[in-house]
């Protein structure tokens, strides 16, 4: 479908960055948002999780074909250039069940953090069936030989929006209703890493990242300290110790959770260089007060 904030490598690069000729080479388009305001569409799915790959049978990607009915000038038969690229879907990508959450959905994959683990997985624990990695927009894909990884963006977390988050009247949130519910999401900055062994069919966890965010991000004013700050922040980022955290990128400092990795963003670029993979900018999430206790 006609997307944007896609992500899109090929699968012919060496590990220092030369071009190497396969009998089939690859281009891989993953994710994306399609949702278009002006469509009709009783279906509108909006950030997709889905992998394409552009196919080419070997070097040549065209061949030129005459057309008997056009003509050139000199009486020759019109060629005409034909592609023979082909797009195929690889994967149409998994979303947690009905009223599932999407942490729930991956949390038996072998990286995600044993102390946020609510489930026995027994032995489908690990299995890289077991999740994937969510609908999003924005993030990259960098292929390093036969795998491909991805990481980053804004996506879907499969998690209604919070009552006391709800806006409400002057005293105090919308109120439950018995009919006509509503689900209302919000999308989130991401800085997980997945990985596809098998070009995109099934997608391993590696990296769960983090739930907060870089230490000179988070939520502060020009006068007050972290910790001083530390109560108006989410109760779930508030610690004791780093084992109150997320993940083993976070740790706890003055009372706050912190992400120790990259924050999680969008729009960054990420490139494979010997044996290595780099990360360079994006948009994060940064709040700031300017009022202190005035506001």
């Amino acid at each position: 479908s006609a997307r944007m904030g896609h992500a899109v490598t090929v699968s012919n690069d060496s590990d220092d960055g030369e071009k190497i000729y396969r009998a089939e080479s690859y281009v891989f388009l993953v994710g994306g948002d399609d949702f278009d305001v002006r469509s009709t569409s009783q279906k509108v799915d909006g950030l997709k999780n889905d992998v394409w790959r552009l196919r080419s049978p070997g070097r040549s990607t065209f061949y030129v074909k005459a057309d008997a009915t056009q003509r050139t000038r000199y009486d020759h038969e019109f060629p005409e250039q034909h592609s023979t690229l082909r797009w195929e879907r690889v994967s149409e990508g998994k979303t947690p069940r009905v009223g599932q959450s999407y942490e729930d959905f991956i949390q038996c994959q072998v990286n995600y953090p044993p102390p946020q683990r609510t489930r026995d997985c027994g032995a489908s624990r690990g299995g890289s069936r077991e999740g994937w990695f969510s609908p999003r927009r924005n993030h990259q894909i960098a292929a390093d030989g036969q795998k491909l990884f991805v990481g980053g963006g804004r996506a879907r977390e499969h998690s209604d929006l919070p009552l006391e988050r709800s806006v409400g009247g002057v005293i105090g949130p919308r109120p439950l209703q018995d009919v006509h519910s509503t689900w209302r999401e919000t999308s989130v900055l991401k800085n997980d890493v997945w990985v596809s062994e098998d070009l995109g069919k099934s997608w391993r966890l590696v990296q769960p990242g983090c739930k907060s965010n870089q230490f000179e991000l988070l939520l502060r004013d020009r006068s007050s300290t972290t910790e001083e700050l530390a109560p108006m922040f989410n109760p779930a980022l508030r610690c004791e110790s780093d084992g109150d955290c997320y993940g083993n990128q976070e740790s706890c400092r003055q009372g706050v959770c912190v992400c120790d990795i990259w924050s999680p963003r969008e729009q960054h670029r990420v490139a494979v260089f010997g044996g290595y993979m780099y990360l360079v900018g994006g948009f994060a999430s940064s709040h700031q007060s300017y009022c202190s206790g005035m506001a």
